[in-house]
């Protein structure tokens, strides 16, 4: 790859402002904002799944300074999740077995290590559009950037590859029970029916565009930095630090043994469980699931979620550090590293939730939603999408949770286009489609700014990277949408 001092480009040392920062700095003017319209009235009908009085609330010293407590209670699931995830990993990376698969893969790939990057794309794309893989992806970056990093690339191209294409698959949701299914179940809510073949097609649809982008962008980019670094988008401090703390990690290629290979292979089967589970099989009536795979967590697959999840990778570890015979302190040392490694990342989502949890209490979230539907009442069914669109996507950067913006915002949304002649599938997918750009973009996202912060890329070089697909990826969607609205 080269030496910072021999590359043909130089560029300019910056200060930038860390996650961590930026969202304290959102907090704060959200504070300043429940001030500013503190007793603005909200409808009645807006707040009727709060319990709080029907105006914005002035936020006291205290919610702000225990906002980042709350946001740890509100998101102490996805935190134990990502910490059990992290350790098995790291015990896998224990036994060095999939450092010497990905290795001996990357060798047989030799000089056609671009042709690994589609592959990946759609396999976090389809995990994207059917459970939203996200929180999911990011004890994922410590294999894969030494992968990647060894193949030539630099870390925008890993975060090109998880996050981009896990967020593409958002965008596109189809059967993500997170997004899809808690929108279409708040529709029935309110007396309005949606046709799930229909949801899945017109998801379909944007999800093989936004792929193809996202697949062309991101191979574009990693063939220009394999081929000379200089085009690499990271600052001097990003890329000495890519060179300085990653790619040192980067082991020979040794031969898998027996052990390894039957690791590789519960490793191969622990995530396709994970993908099994979270599918939402009851709701397509498939129950072949049912009674049996309960056995574990109580719960069947299709019903798992991070609590199920957790205890599934545990057991995991113990087994392969079993099989591997690493030995009761080896396996919980590995075990406890992995979750140690993820605890700036685990705090990341903990201060955006906080954040959440802030216009939650604040009842600014309502508000904004509020002010936004007044805007669309009345308007012709082609401004409709395209606000709803633009609507969305700022609800988004308020409201992250896919399923807690769907829960509030559809029952309003929905109902307004019923009433404009919108049909409730377009709505469904102008909601994921719309917070899936936002997923990709906005400071809230705990999954994009913890995806940026493990990797130690600023925001501004993430924004930097992602305009343009992203503008494409906004295009096309709202192509795609606006003709279905002359169809449906």
């Amino acid at each position: 790859m080269g030496t910072v001092s021999l590359r043909e480009k130089e560029h300019r040392k910056k200060l930038s402002l860390t996650s961590f920062s930026i969202l304290y700095i959102l907090q704060i003017l959200l504070v300043l904002s429940s001030l500013l319209f503190a007793g603005s009235p909200i409808a009645e009908e807006i707040m009727m799944s709060k319990d709080s009085i029907a105006q914005v609330i002035p936020a006291k010293f205290s919610v702000f300074y225990m906002a980042t407590f709350n946001g740890f209670k509100n998101a102490m699931d996805i935190a134990i999740f990502i910490f059990m995830l992290s350790g098995f990993i790291n015990v896998v990376n224990e036994t060095e077995a999939l450092s010497s698969s990905l290795n001996s893969s990357l060798n047989k790939l030799k000089g056609r290590e671009l042709y690994l990057l589609p592959i990946l794309i759609i396999f976090f794309a389809i995990g994207g559009t059917t459970f939203g893989f996200g929180e999911e992806t990011i004890p994922l970056y410590g294999i894969l950037t030494a992968a990647l990093l060894a193949a030539g690339f630099d870390t925008m191209v890993v975060l090109g590859v998880v996050l981009l294409g896990s967020g593409v698959g958002i965008v596109g949701s189809t059967i993500n029970p997170f997004s899809t299914g808690v929108a279409m179940d708040s529709l029935k809510g309110i007396g309005i029916d949606t046709n799930a073949g229909i949801i899945f097609g017109l998801g379909g649809i944007v999800l093989l565009f936004a792929t193809i982008i996202t697949i062309i962008y991101v191979m574009g980019y990693a063939k220009k930095v394999k081929s000379n670094m200089k085009f690499s988008i990271l600052s001097e401090s990003e890329y000495s630090h890519m060179n300085e703390n990653i790619k040192k990690d980067n082991k020979e290629i040794k031969s898998l043994t027996k052990s390894q290979k039957i690791t590789m292979y519960i490793f191969g089967f622990s995530f396709l469980v994970m993908f099994i589970s979270l599918i939402p099989w009851q709701k397509f009536n498939i129950n072949i699931f049912d009674n049996w795979s309960n056995i574990l967590t109580g719960e069947p697959w299709g019903q798992w979620y991070f609590g199920d999840l957790s205890m599934w990778f545990l057991s995991i570890a113990i087994l392969i550090g079993i099989i591997c015979k690493l030995g009761e302190e080896k396996l919980i040392e590995a075990f406890m590293q992995g979750a140690k490694d993820v605890i700036p990342v685990v705090m990341i989502i903990v201060v955006s939730r906080g954040t959440s949890v802030l216009m939650s209490d604040t009842n600014l979230d309502m508000f904004i939603l509020d002010r936004a539907s007044h805007l669309l009442q009345g308007v012709s069914p082609v401004i409709f999408v395209l606000g709803s669109y633009i609507i969305f996507f700022f609800l988004s950067i308020l409201i992250p949770s896919s399923s807690g913006l769907a829960y509030v915002s559809m029952p309003i949304m929905g109902g307004l286009g019923h009433n404009v002649g919108i049909s409730p599938e377009l709505m469904v997918i102008i909601y994921v489609s719309a917070h899936g750009i936002a997923h990709l973009t906005c400071p809230t996202s705990g999954v994009l700014m913890a995806s940026i912060e493990i990797n130690k890329i600023s925001y501004g070089t993430w924004l930097k990277f992602v305009k343009k697909p992203v503008m494409l990826l906004i295009s096309v969607s709202l192509i795609i949408l606006l003709s279905a609205n002359f169809i449906l």
